[in-house]
């Protein structure tokens, strides 16, 4: 069935007029029913909260009610008028039962502190119902509805007539559109659906590489490897291409552009700790070169002074005679000082290669 909602905001009488002109005759619009058990048998009315039994009747309790409206204003809807409309190829199917039962549950979906009037027309090829609704309920208020209300109540009418009147193949919604149409709808919730699950696989892999990384460019490096190619706009990260195809922006996935920005926080806190570690290992390396070089040093120093104090016990001990020989240049005392001071300064150039050996090991272990 289809479902349409009107308002009417004057002229109530016309409307009740029009709605009732193939009920009564025109010599009964304005006169009540003296034996409504026997009149109304041949005739298909439907009230709620309403006694009349005539259009006059109909349209004095509308009016009445509008009088005790709690706010008024210029533009109130007096009248809500609803036409619910069934396909031609159902026509031999919809019988009175079908449409009073139907217009039952459309009265308690739609309120039951409304006033309700209606009939059912059949002056087209299709068999449709009108009903007025009040345009202020028994308590004053306004009865109007939400778009989302009224959404709500073709959706459980629909499901009524499904549940309870299969036969109605014909009078559904789905029915009136175009075989095309309806194949292109299929196309595009397809898409949809599968857009979205590109979107669901894109984010796990997004949030798979970001707990993987310690930088902006690791993550991006992570984000190329499993075949999403990241894009950019004036030099910033935008979004992601689903296998080079389709775009996602980072705010449409979800992803918080601020979280990169943590990822460089935390390269720039461990480039300066591995800063500061290097050149502490520095500072303490070429202290302990110092500390081995000056001891060595002190070492060979000792070792020669040792030396220069047993010279003249050995000059004491030569005899007298080679006193020529000592005056001549031979083996004298300066001679045999000569040779530990030749050695000392040999050792001490020994020493200064085997530092800078050190130093250059030590060197290239910190480049690898």
């Amino acid at each position: 069935m289809i479902i349409k909602s009107l308002s009417r905001k004057s002229n109530t009488g016309q409307l009740v007029n029009y709605i009732f002109k193939y009920v009564f005759k025109e010599s009964e619009k304005n006169t009540p029913r003296i034996t409504p058990e026997k009149s109304d048998k041949n005739k298909f009315i439907i009230r709620h909260n309403i006694r009349s039994r005539s259009v006059k009747g109909f349209t004095k309790e509308f009016k009445e009610n509008e009088s005790f409206r709690l706010v008024h204003r210029k533009d109130s809807v007096r009248l809500f008028h609803t036409i619910i409309s069934f396909s031609n190829k159902d026509k031999e199917q919809v019988t009175d039962k079908i449409l009073k039962d139907i217009a039952k549950k459309f009265i308690e979906e739609r309120g039951l502190n409304n006033m309700y009037a209606g009939t059912k027309h059949e002056n087209k090829d299709h068999i449709h119902l009108h009903l007025l609704i009040s345009g202020t309920q028994l308590n004053g208020r306004s009865s109007r509805i939400s778009k989302q209300k009224f959404h709500s109540i073709k959706l459980a009418l629909q499901n009524f007539q499904l549940e309870k009147y299969p036969q109605l193949l014909h009078s559904l919604p789905e029915h009136g559109k175009k075989a095309r149409q309806i194949e292109k709808d299929a196309i595009v919730q397809k898409v949809k659906s599968e857009r979205q699950t590109d979107k669901q696989a894109l984010l796990e892999y997004l949030e798979k590489a970001y707990s993987n990384s310690k930088s902006q460019e690791q993550f991006l490096s992570q984000l190329k490897k499993s075949g999403h190619e990241p894009y950019f706009r004036n030099g910033n990260f935008q979004g992601m291409r689903y296998e080079g195809k389709m775009k996602f922006r980072l705010s449409r996935l979800g992803f918080d552009k601020a979280r990169l920005q943590a990822l460089d926080k935390i390269k720039a806190a461990q480039d300066k700790t591995l800063s500061e570690l290097k050149s502490l290992r520095s500072r303490k390396s070429k202290e302990q070169k110092r500390s081995i070089a000056q001891s060595s040093l002190n070492k060979r120093f000792s070792i020669a002074i040792n030396r220069n104090e047993k010279q003249p016990q050995e000059i004491s001990v030569i005899p007298s005679n080679n006193e020529d020989k000592e005056i001549g240049g031979g083996d004298t005392n300066e001679d045999r000082s000569i040779a530990p001071a030749n050695e000392e300064f040999k050792s001490r150039g020994e020493e200064q290669d085997e530092t800078k050996e050190l130093e250059d090991d030590e060197l290239t272990q910190e480049m690898e």
